[in-house]
């Protein structure tokens, strides 16, 4: 069976997180977003684990959660961690 995955661009990404969390920036989205790579599913389930944290806070704990995306070029993995 095969699977569809549904891609969109950044900024239909940052749009649709910007309806979903209207606490947050653009910014600090933006920020949250790039964290993860793009990676939309990604960058919402950090923001529904910390949903009872300001976004301040959200955005402090980006340092105790591993990078995605970030300075390598390519996806040459599967994007699963362990």
């Amino acid at each position: 069976q095969s699977t569809t995955t549904m891609s969109i661009s950044y900024e239909e990404a940052l749009e649709t997180l910007q309806s979903m969390f209207s606490g947050y920036t653009p910014q600090q989205l933006d920020t949250l977003l790039r964290h993860h790579g793009g990676h939309m599913e990604h960058t919402v389930e950090t923001m529904l684990a910390y949903v009872d944290r300001s976004p301040e806070e959200v955005l402090e704990k980006l340092k105790d959660l591993p990078a995605e995306g970030v300075g390598g070029g390519g996806d040459g993995g599967s994007g699963e961690s362990a």
